[in-house]
């Protein structure tokens, strides 16, 4: 199962208007909403694997589920999370500027954050999304869970991309037959494009810009 393109905007503007009672939630949700990456990789990312020219982010091995190292190329939609995310730490939650993990949770005890150990360690990250992901199923009655993201965003960019094997670079499955290619090369400036073209049906701002 998927969600239908018109439930995919709801949950986008949805996760949006939830940002402020679901702290860090919201956005990890838009996060896999526009990567289609799995939930356990997504909360063990940190900042620190955004590249200094901000346009990849790399995936070390040790937290993807094929324990290689990923790329995910920041798109238009990614942007826009990751902005929403820095208003965050530039404002009610700037203390957590030196958390490196990307989704903190807002459990951290304050007294510890100049110890390094601890805001670098699992204490200091989110382990689950139920909070956010329940009210949204309550507020839009859109039924389903955070897992049928990442099935949602590999069926559109199949359907964008063309072919399957394509569309498995940017998701990250390790086999066509899960996602009937195993010997699929791209190179970067590939992978960039098929990025770019994928982010376009989630670039929402950009469509209500359009009209």
């Amino acid at each position: 199962m998927r969600f239908t393109d018109d439930e995919i905007k709801t949950i986008w503007t949805k996760l949006i208007e939830l940002k402020d009672r679901y702290p860090f939630q919201a956005e990890a949700l838009l996060f896999m909403l526009c990567t289609g990456r799995r939930a356990e990789e997504t909360l063990k990312i940190r900042r620190s694997n955004l590249t200094k020219d901000g346009t990849r982010l790399i995936m070390p091995s040790g937290i993807t589920k094929a324990r290689k190292q990923e790329t995910i190329y920041i798109t238009e939609p990614i942007r826009f999370v990751l902005d929403m995310l820095d208003e965050k730490l530039n404002g009610e939650y700037q203390k957590y500027r030196f958390v490196d993990w990307l989704f903190p949770t807002t459990r951290i005890n304050s007294k510890r954050l100049h110890e390094d150990k601890y805001v670098r360690s699992d204490q200091c990250r989110l382990k689950e999304l139920r909070g956010c992901w329940s009210a949204l199923v309550k507020e839009t009655g859109i039924e389903g869970a955070p897992k049928m993201l990442r099935k949602t965003f590999s069926s559109i960019a199949k359907l964008t991309l063309g072919t399957t094997g394509k569309a498995r670079v940017l998701t990250g499955h390790e086999q066509d037959s899960t996602l009937d290619i195993h010997y699929d090369k791209h190179t970067p400036d590939q992978r960039r494009d098929y990025a770019n073209k994928v982010a376009n049906f989630f670039d929402f701002k950009k469509v209500s810009n359009d009209k």
